[in-house]
């Protein structure tokens, strides 16, 4: 597991978590804490997101979703002590819930308690928790426990993905875990098929280019980047992916490979929006 890359700058708002910032692009009915914290965390706007994850705890305590999101929201940004607050907080009130013990294994395995970790996991197999978030964790640990390839963790994470009634977010959280295991190219085989079923999501597209800059690949990092800057133009982590690529490319073959994989992707990303609609 790959503990040193943070794929998401944690600045998106200011420190005081009581004061959100409003979001512009969402629509009045749509306005509740937990509908924008999701799409901040589908943006890519962590500390937002957890902003209003905190707010749709405290307005409904037993909902477990927003429990378990914005723990993996923390954790996936490397706030890893607020986190452990939060687990903390959800186990002292819901010490027996099942679905809440893929959270707590989550922090335990990335605060450097493998074992724990396990056995977490496994007490909440045990209470009856067979959702797709606790087969993603569970991959998650099997490749903690392996270097490299790993069949098991593979066949977790396609469990997952059968098993989400949202499949999009099943396969970007394997992609992300399979990114953060070193694993690039399966990473992308994962995140692309989470960008197709959900193509609006700037998340994905910044972990796709992230996948190609990882392969050295960086006009096609590039590209990928800039399909999160066309879903939201001043999106900060975009520009800053953009800039580190840009001295790196070279040749004109590359140029004229990045303009015939944008153009196949405009047509499949229009095709895909023509089909939702």
């Amino acid at each position: 597991m790959n503990n040193t890359m943070d794929r998401f700058d944690w600045i998106e708002v200011k420190d005081d978590f009581e004061t959100p910032p409003l979001v512009d692009t969402i629509n009045e009915p749509d306005f509740h804490p937990f509908k924008v914290a999701r799409k901040m965390r589908a943006s890519g706007h962590f500390r937002a997101a957890v902003a209003h994850y905190k707010i749709a705890i405290t307005q409904d305590a037993s909902n477990y979703k927003a429990w378990r999101e914005i723990i993996d929201t923390l954790v996936r940004a490397r706030q890893l002590e607020h986190a452990q607050d939060i687990a903390a907080k959800a186990k002292a009130l819901y010490p027996d819930v099942a679905r809440l013990f893929p959270s707590q294994a989550l922090v335990l395995l990335h605060t450097n308690r493998l074992e724990q970790a396990k056995q977490e996991l496994e007490r909440g197999y045990a209470l009856g928790d067979r959702s797709w978030y606790l087969s993603c964790v569970r991959a998650e640990i099997i490749l903690a426990d392996n270097i490299g390839y790993s069949k098991e963790a593979l066949e977790s994470l396609e469990k997952a993905t059968l098993a989400a009634k949202s499949p999009w977010e099943a396969f970007f959280i394997g992609g992300w875990i399979l990114l953060e295991a070193d694993q690039p190219t399966w990473a992308a085989g994962y995140l692309a098929e989470a960008g197709h079923r959900n193509p609006t999501a700037p998340i994905i597209w910044l972990c796709l280019g992230d996948c190609f800059k990882d392969l050295r690949l960086f006009d096609q990092a590039m590209f990928y980047y800039e399909k999160a800057l066309e879903l939201e133009p001043l999106h900060h982590l975009a520009l800053k992916r953009q800039r580190s690529c840009t001295p790196k490319l070279y040749g004109l073959l590359r140029i004229f490979r990045k303009e015939s994989l944008r153009k196949q992707w405009n047509d499949a990303f229009n095709k895909t929006q023509n089909m939702e609609q």
